[in-house]
């Protein structure tokens, strides 16, 4: 299982195969390390005059639930966590969406769901995330409102994975098993925003600062941008990775999780792909930001109030923690 490449899973685009491999790369290759990547691609692109004394932290380190995936934070600067969980046939067999206080106290906040993936909050407060109804073909996005009432927004085609609100209050779906991205209205009302073959593999979804939709693809480790009227190009490639888990947008710099190599990266708006953290190490070690290590990072989200990034890792305890600024 060791050997299982790229090219392998670039030839197989159908949607059970695709989650298939899905789950060999998270199960199977956790150890693998980038040993390759070209050393002026990595020394390129060091955004911060500080990051040199940016530090890596694990908050929350009692969360010890295994398979961790979405990750949102709210206005007040709670964090919420889904916990997609090991797979179970073509889905994961996580049930919970977890909410960590600002004091680190872990509670329940959505329950009895399938497999959840992607989250995100509207303007007003209301919170969505995906349930894919056991892997069966089709995804159901959730709405949770601040009152607790949990109700079904809207049902995608395929396996949505990642959630993204524009300015206007229209929420984006990056789609696992599709080659589509598709576009839902505050009424529910979905449509397609965007076909490309590219897409099929998509998981992490953001925008720039132009309002472009940004998504990484976990299959070819691709960063592709869409314009808003649907225009699709190419900004990066990173080498060697294995698979992106999330991306995150801070001030146009693209941070990206490797999931398989254990770091984190960053692309800049002109392509430059550098390695932002992580020595590639399988384990969760704070430090520096190219001394500390990481387990399986897989999703990533940028909280404007504390100018952090927070990161889930799938294999790891607690979540990792760099505060930009």
């Amino acid at each position: 299982m060791k050997n299982f490449t790229k090219k392998t899973l670039t030839k197989n685009l159908f949607f059970g195969t695709l989650v298939t491999l899905l789950i060999v790369f998270i199960s199977c290759e956790k150890e693998e390390t980038i040993t390759d990547l070209d050393t002026d691609v990595i020394t390129a692109s060091r955004g911060y005059t500080n990051e040199k004394n940016l530090q890596v932290e694990t908050i929350a380190e009692n969360f010890t639930e295994i398979g961790k995936d979405g990750i949102t934070v709210d206005k007040k600067g709670n964090l919420y966590v889904s916990v997609f969980g090991l797979f179970q046939g073509i889905n994961g067999a996580g049930t919970t969406v977890y909410k960590i206080s600002k004091n680190g106290t872990i509670t329940n906040f959505v329950t009895d769901i399938s497999g959840p993936l992607g989250s995100a909050f509207d303007k007003r407060g209301n919170f969505y995330v995906i349930h894919n109804n056991n892997g069966g073909g089709s995804g159901d996005i959730l709405k949770v409102s601040p009152n607790g009432t949990k109700t079904t927004f809207a049902t995608i085609d395929g396996f949505p994975s990642g959630l993204a609100f524009d300015k206007q209050n229209n929420l984006y779906v990056s789609n696992f098993a599709s080659s589509t991205i598709f576009k839902i209205d505050s009424k529910g009302n979905s449509t397609e925003f965007a076909t490309d073959e590219r897409f099929a593999g998509t998981v992490g979804i953001d925008f720039d600062r132009k309002g472009n939709l940004i998504v990484g693809n976990y299959i070819t480790a691709d960063i592709l941008s869409i314009t808003k009227k649907g225009k699709v190009s190419l900004l990066a490639t990173i080498p060697d990775v294995g698979s992106i888990g999330g991306i995150e947008v801070v001030d146009n710099i693209i941070y990206a999780t490797g999931i398989v190599s254990n770091q984190i990266y960053k692309v800049t708006m002109k392509g430059i792909v550098s390695v932002f953290a992580g020595t590639g190490s399988g384990t969760s070690l704070n430090g520096d930001l190219l001394e500390a290590t990481f387990n399986n990072p897989n999703r990533i989200e940028f909280d404007k109030r504390t100018k952090s990034l927070y990161i889930t890792e799938y294999s790891g305890v607690g979540i990792r923690k760099i505060k930009l600024y």
